[in-house]
């Protein structure tokens, strides 16, 4: 699987878990609603920074994230 998609997994599941839409996400890992809308399509790669940030607001590590995104459906 690439990369990207598995990207778009994991926020689409952070969304999903915490019941937010785009602009919600987007206000708190301080971006804009299209950097979260270019990752859930797999046309940006996330910067190191918002990772950090994501995984602050879930409190799972990148590999929890990635396991637990498993379960999302490809949107």
């Amino acid at each position: 699987m690439r990369v990207n998609k598995i990207y778009a997994r994991i926020f689409r599941y952070v969304r999903a878990d915490q019941q937010l839409n785009q602009r919600q996400l987007a206000r708190r890992l301080n971006v804009n609603q299209s950097t979260i809308c270019r990752i859930e399509k797999g046309l940006q790669v996330p910067r190191h920074a918002l990772f950090s940030r994501l995984q602050s607001l879930t409190d799972l590590s990148l590999k929890e994230l990635t396991v637990r995104s498993r379960s999302v459906t490809p949107g």
